[in-house]
């Protein structure tokens, strides 16, 4: 005999429900005799949804899925809510394992729940599931130990989550919970798109805006960012993952990813710990920790990191970093204690020998305060990677570093260990490092140290000449069996120095255009790289970061016209570039050799040369002026002052009236 399907009763109690329809709703399928309608409508199907429109209809769905009736949660089965309304504060849909994990279809069709505050989100659970075009408002607390908490959904293996939103707060009161945003956990294939997190995540083991832990999953098109949630009074601006412990891997994203694949994923949430004790682990302003055989692709962070206690694997992007990194950046600042941090980068914190970084960059701040005691170990802080052991390919750093304090920076890498035969191929680092007189900092422009690398065309701009005599031009120390080849660095920028690999170049030969091939024998100027003001830089890029060449003096004006004046010529001109610092006057020559200022001064074409000869030709040449001297001479034109010829008058001529006899009739 077949056992009934069980039944689970539900009063309506919504007030606008009317009295005539305040029946027992109810997930009994077992027979067409006690089958009647439940929440709001449908059937079910794909082409007649279940109809969501109250908090009873959510609670019903809720008591179907969590007592295992199949006729209302399996993956034929469909919702489609249809209003936006309150959570009950206490329904969760799903729990873990069997035929109570929700496995059907939920169609927000754009709209909200809201004032969710339970302690594990709307979705407890999901199996193959897809929840999606669903907004998701509240604040979830939960002080159990080991559980998963997520605005939209706490745990999810295998489920598609797309277009969805959270705002709001996710806490947790145990050091050993997953926290997200929008899902604690994803697991086994989860697919997560057009996510949004507009959220404060605090606490847990593993925390991201977004997702707490990503596991063979997919993440892309989302993003966490600061934001005020409307549905709460007064309305609060919710943009940061902060954590009280030190041991919490977080990520302004992703807490922690295993073998995940993540695309166009941004954040600018600020990611802060207030921990003082015990170790300090992996922290990113995107990621946390990435390990596996994962990718993260056209991804960036820009919301500042700041620690207050040193940490292991820090990095603007990445804490500690497995993935394969591509198209993809940092702008975010790190600021935390010197001295007692390790392995610090602009882009990624400590990358594995099984990690790569391609077409990749960073150009934020890291700043390490002062400290009154020298502490030990000495952190590894690069402007791309801290810690080196696997493969940097056509990537750049443009880091500014502060308060050097007891440290090994270097402007790429801080440190490349033996072990591993780390590459490092077609990269360069720009920056400005300022150290504190005390320091006893090593500052190298480049790597502070290849113990084990391959290293070819690669160079620093990076300007030490802050580190006084603890700087180096390139890398402090080299052991083979690596190698270093076609590598180069500027004396003008790198100070007072020792260098141990690379070729010196001056400014000239940086930028030296019809020399290119000489001066950086065996680079590839025809697919990777291209010249630029002051140096090469990489033809991926979209612009070239003028902003930290050294100033020079302005590239030549082209005149355009001369024009003649009663003893003067009107020069008007084309302007070429600054030089990186603004020009402040104009010269004129007449004659190719000496050149006069104008004054008053004038910066914008055209300019009026006076005091000249009429009817005398002038080879016309000018200069342009800024505060690092004068350009090359324009090209020359010759133009000659006419004296200004009086109208000629004539005067006018009287003709006498014409006169017309009268006809006579």
């Amino acid at each position: 005999m077949a056992l009934a399907a069980p039944v689970v009763t539900i009063v309506a109690t919504e007030s606008q429900v009317s009295a005539a329809t305040l029946l027992v709703e109810t997930c009994n399928t077992a027979s067409e005799a006690n089958k009647r309608p439940t929440f709001n409508g449908g059937l079910g199907t794909e082409e007649s949804p279940f109809l969501i429109s109250s908090a009873a209809n959510l609670l019903t769905l809720s008591r179907c899925v969590n007592s295992g009736v199949i006729e209302r949660n399996a993956s034929t089965v469909y919702y489609k809510q249809t209003v936006s309304f309150a959570h009950d504060n206490t329904t969760r849909i799903g729990t873990q394992g069997g035929s109570s994990s929700f496995k059907a279809k939920y169609d927000g069709d754009g709209k909200t729940i809201y004032d969710v505050a339970n302690q594990v989100g709307l979705f407890e659970y999901g199996f193959n599931c897809l929840i999606e075009n669903l907004t998701v408002s509240g604040s979830v607390t939960s002080g159990v130990s080991s559980r998963e908490i997520g605005l939209v959904i706490g745990e999810s293996s295998g489920c598609t989550i797309q277009n969805v939103t959270a705002f709001g707060t996710v806490t947790s009161g145990s050091s050993s919970q997953l926290l997200g945003g929008v899902v604690g956990f994803a697991q086994s294939g989860t697919t997560i798109s057009n996510a949004t997190a507009h959220v404060d995540v605090i606490g847990g083991a593993t925390a991201g805006g977004i997702v707490g832990d990503l596991r063979s999953s997919s993440i892309s098109n989302s993003r966490a960012s600061a934001a005020s949630n409307p549905w709460e009074r007064p309305a609060t601006t919710r943009g940061k993952v902060e954590s009280a412990s030190t041991a919490t891997m977080m990520g302004g994203a992703i807490g922690y990813s295993s073998a995940g694949t993540i695309d166009a994923v941004t954040s600018s949430l600020s990611v802060t710990n207030s921990g003082t004790s015990g170790t300090c682990l992996e922290k990113g302003g995107l990621i946390g920790s990435a390990r596996g055989s994962g990718t993260i692709n056209n991804s960036s962070s820009s919301g500042p990191l700041t620690l207050s206690a040193g940490c292991l694997f820090v990095g603007g992007l990445v804490g500690g970093n497995e993935h394969a990194i591509t198209n993809s950046h940092s702008t975010t600042t790190i600021e935390l204690p010197a001295g007692s941090s390790l392995d610090l980068g602009g882009l990624v914190g400590y990358l594995y020998a099984s990690g790569s970084i391609s077409k990749s960059y960073a150009t934020g701040r890291i700043t390490l305060s002062a400290d009154t005691v020298v502490l030990a170990p000495s952190p590894d802080i690069g402007g791309l990677v801290g810690y080196h052991r696997g493969s940097i390919i056509e990537s750049y750093a443009a880091v500014d570093t502060r308060g050097l304090i007891n440290s090994n920076f270097g402007g790429l890498v801080g440190v490349d260990p033996s072990g591993e035969l780390s590459t490092i191929s077609d990269s360069f680092a720009f920056g400005d490092v300022a150290v504190g007189a005390s320091s006893v900092s090593f500052v190298s422009g480049f790597a502070n140290s290849l113990s084990n690398a391959n290293v070819t065309n690669v160079y620093t701009f990076v300007d030490v000449s802050a580190a006084g005599a603890n700087g180096r031009a390139f890398n402090r120390s080299f052991v083979s069996p690596g190698a270093v080849t076609s590598a180069f660095w500027n004396g003008t920028q790198a100070g007072t120095t020792t260098t141990v690999s690379g070729s010196e170049l001056t400014l000239a030969q940086f930028s030296d255009d019809s020399n290119k091939a000489t001066n950086f024998s065996g680079w590839d100027f025809s697919t990777v790289w291209r010249m630029g003001r002051c140096a090469p830089y990489l033809r991926w890029m979209t612009s070239e970061p003028t902003s930290y060449c050294p100033a020079s003096v302005p590239a030549a004006p082209t005149i355009t016209s001369v024009t003649a004046g009663d003893g003067s010529l009107t020069v008007n001109f084309t302007a070429g570039s600054d030089g990186g610092s603004a020009i402040t006057n104009y010269k004129y020559s007449t004659d190719g050799t000496t050149y006069t200022a104008l004054s008053p001064l004038t910066t914008s074409s055209p300019i009026t040369i006076s005091g000249l000869t009429n009817d005398t030709p002038y080879p016309i040449s000018i200069k342009a002026v800024n505060s690092v001297g004068d350009s090359l001479a324009s090209n020359s034109v010759n133009g000659t002052p006419v004296a200004t010829t009086p109208p000629t008058t004539t005067p006018p001529t009287t003709t006498p009236p014409t006169t017309t006899p009268p006809t006579t009739v």
